[in-house]
């Protein structure tokens, strides 16, 4: 294949820790292990000269490109649209031939697709459904004590990730005891004063996440918003965590059996090759 891939987005994984930038980084790192030339560039640096007959774009988010900037990409490229949340949901309205000139729409979930659907009003054609990676060499199951009585939650702490979920179930759990990782806001730290039982340990670099995980019996999210997938929900679970979760979250949408481990971790593994099977499928 003598195709250019452009990887363009928002952020990359040396900017945040966040999962969408783990994940392209595993999509980005499988690829060029298949022989791919991927060039990753920031959206705010797209250059249109860039852009030939043998040059395909891998588009994730869009909130720092031009308009001028995604009208020719839409006009004059060849790309694949992988979504990974809803930011850039409002833009779309002015730019209705942006899926429908797209070679793939990947969703991370289901219910992502089915949330999009809803918030855009509009039919995308072309979906793929690609859950997210997840590193099984790291997230496992480790043979060390675990506290099963703990409770461990991990991320953002503001109000759509579920914060005032997590503390009213400390409350209604008083003993259990849920240790929070993660950073946030000082009002919504403030929802676990008075509580005995939870214990604030601040942000974890991602690389240590793997054993803190194996440390604890069960894993706890439980967001407000539609999470279109969820990424430490797989995490926590291959590291042997039992999950306390509700329905909002899309890597619950798929329909997995989550009672069968092997599975899961199936799912998870195989999920970078799937994805540039799909992406191959329609460049070449």
């Amino acid at each position: 294949m003598n195709k250019k891939i452009l990887w363009l987005a928002d952020f990359f994984d040396k900017d945040h820790q966040g999962g969408a930038q783990q994940t392209n980084k595993i999509m980005i790192d499988r690829g060029r292990e298949k022989g791919l030339d991927i060039d990753i560039v920031k959206c705010e640096d797209f250059d249109q000269s860039v852009i030939n007959d043998d040059t395909i774009i891998i588009i994730n988010n869009i909130t720092l490109l031009s308009d001028k900037n995604l009208q020719f990409i839409i006009d004059n490229a060849k790309y694949v649209r992988y979504c990974h949340d809803y930011s850039c949901i409002n833009r779309l309205n002015n730019f209705p031939e942006f899926y429908d000139n797209s070679l793939l729409n990947i969703f991370v979930s289901p219910l992502h697709h089915i949330e999009y659907k809803r918030a855009y009003k509009y039919n995308v054609k072309n979906i793929f459904y690609q859950n997210s990676p997840v590193d099984t060499k790291k997230f496992y199951i480790k043979d060390i004590d675990r506290k099963h009585n703990e409770v461990m939650w991990v991320g953002q702490l503001v109000s759509h990730k579920g914060i005032n979920n997590v503390a009213e179930y400390a409350k209604e759990n008083p003993l259990v005891k849920l240790k929070v990782y993660g950073f946030g806001t000082e009002r919504l730290l403030n929802r676990f004063n008075g509580l005995d039982n939870v214990e604030f340990l601040g942000e974890i670099d991602h690389d240590k996440i793997p054993e803190e995980y194996n440390k604890f019996g069960s894993f706890i999210h439980l967001p407000e918003w539609k999470e279109p997938f969820g990424r430490t929900i797989l995490e926590a679970y291959l590291c042997g965590c039992d999950l306390i979760v509700n329905d909002n979250l899309g890597c619950m949408s798929f329909g997995w059996d989550y009672g069968d481990y092997e599975s899961i971790k199936k799912e998870c593994k195989n999920s970078p090759n799937k994805f540039w099977k799909a992406i191959l499928n329609v460049i070449n």
